[in-house]
């Protein structure tokens, strides 16, 4: 196979927009999570945003507040004003039942203290802006404030969201593989702030040209040798993906892209043995059969 070598399994974290890098969570070697955060970026003009919202919030409660303490006070009030309509019959009616309690009618100042006393008992306002009309004025006004107050939360938690884009979160379990960006420092959109490598070993691949594609399997055994430490070290392995694809080092070249996969190697060897992006060199090995098989269709 031509142009051999490592890969690993990295995935690449970059700016989603740009900004100010606030805070770094990660180094080199540290284990992540799916979910954690790994940097955070701060945009002043969406943190501004936030700070504008929050100042509509406190006022919104402020004005919430203050309504729902006007109506607290106004029934209070309901006692008093019954209890200064009752005394107002009572001073009229009293009197008039000892002294005229055979009238056929009420005089029309108890009548009217009655009538007022019957519909404040009913909840009913003679007049306008009564007690009841004021109230229920009052009422509204509270329920206005809280949808207000309603619509101001809504809003801040839309732009706090925003906000919490800039938040770099690690997609899959793996291993800091690298960290390019500086605390403080400002960095633009699509800047490569942190690599991960995937928890998974590391791979051989190698590039063929697609003459040789009808010769080639999934499962085929491989020859894996490279360099570790200043000597020449052989593994076996085997053919675990086949893609079509170019050479990397001839792009105008087409042919087929193996992955080999080694042999009792799991991840910690794997990253001990294989330096990524390191060269190899790999010698497919074709089975006994494979090759009878071949020279037997070239016979007929």
């Amino acid at each position: 196979m031509d142009h051999a070598r490592f890969v690993a399994p990295i995935t690449e974290y970059k700016a989603p927009e740009a900004g100010y890098l606030t805070r770094i969570n990660v180094a080199v070697g540290d284990q992540v999570n799916p979910g954690d955060i790994l940097a955070r970026i701060e945009d002043p003009d969406r943190e501004s945003d936030v700070e504008d919202v929050r100042a509509e919030v406190l006022l919104a409660e402020r004005r919430l507040r203050i309504a729902r303490n006007r109506v607290a006070e106004h029934r209070l009030q309901r006692k008093a004003q019954h209890a200064a309509l009752l005394a107002r019959f009572q001073t009229l009616w009293t009197p008039w039942r000892v002294n005229d309690r055979h009238a056929l009618a009420y005089p029309d100042q108890i009548e009217t203290a009655r009538l007022a006393l019957y519909n404040f008992e009913r909840q009913r306002d003679p007049n306008a802006m009564g007690y009841f009309d004021m109230l229920d004025t009052l009422e509204e006004t509270v329920t206005e404030r809280d949808l207000d107050l309603r619509r101001w939360k809504r809003e801040l938690r839309h732009r706090k969201a925003a906000a919490d884009e800039l938040v770099v979160r690690a997609k899959f379990e793996g291993t800091v593989f690298g960290v390019y960006a500086l605390k403080g420092s400002y960095i633009a959109r699509d800047d490569l702030v942190v690599e991960i490598e995937d928890n998974t070993p590391r791979m051989a691949v190698g590039w063929i040209d697609d003459s040789m594609a009808t010769t080639v399997h999934i499962g085929m055994t491989a020859d894996i040798s490279y360099v570790f430490r200043g000597q020449t070290k052989h593994n076996q392995g085997q053919v675990i993906d086949i893609q079509a694809g170019t050479d990397i080092a001839q792009p105008d070249k087409f042919g087929m892209v193996i992955t080999i996969q080694a042999d009792g190697a799991g991840l910690k060897k794997t990253r001990k043995w294989f330096r990524r992006n390191a060269p190899a060199r790999i010698r497919l090995k074709r089975g006994l059969f494979a090759s009878w098989f071949e020279r037997d269709n070239g016979r007929s």
